[in-house]
């Protein structure tokens, strides 16, 4: 199943309840703009797990900082199968982001099987299609930009 025509990273497992899988998605040297939000785009994500953007910053390369996206009292919206799961990075306003990664932590069943279709972050303050802050860390439809 693709994510707009493109790709999706499909993951799937079995993992013990609370066990959690990380995947590394890529290295950055950016830095982090004022209203920044953080997004994600899941589909057949199970509602038992929870699923996490990890931020490591230069000044901090051995401690990421987990913020959760999906879970525990945060549903996602549901758009034809897919859902988007939203998380506020903009606290970590002028740091240098050095590597973005997620984090899933299996449910009551102990499986995970679902797919990835968009990592995205935004400013809020301006968050026009193709501005530059609408396009600062978007990855979909196997493009990143």
């Amino acid at each position: 199943m693709a994510w707009e025509g493109g790709h999706s990273l499909h993951v799937t497992g079995q993992a013990a309840e609370g066990q959690s899988v990380t995947v590394h998605l890529f290295k950055t040297d950016l830095p982090v703009p004022p209203g920044t939000r953080a997004s994600l785009r899941l589909l057949g994500f199970p509602d038992t797990a929870a699923a996490e953007l990890g931020l490591t910053f230069k000044d901090a390369p051995n401690a990421p900082v987990w913020l959760p996206l999906h879970g525990k009292g945060q549903p996602p919206s549901a758009d034809g199968g897919w859902s988007t799961a939203e998380s506020n990075v903009s606290r970590f306003n002028k740091r240098q982001l050095a590597r973005v990664s997620l984090r899933f932590s299996a449910g009551k069943d102990g499986g995970l099987d679902f797919r990835l279709g968009q990592l995205r972050s935004r400013r809020t303050a301006d968050s026009s299609p193709g501005s530059r802050a609408d396009s600062l860390c978007s990855a979909s439809s196997g493009q990143a930009r």
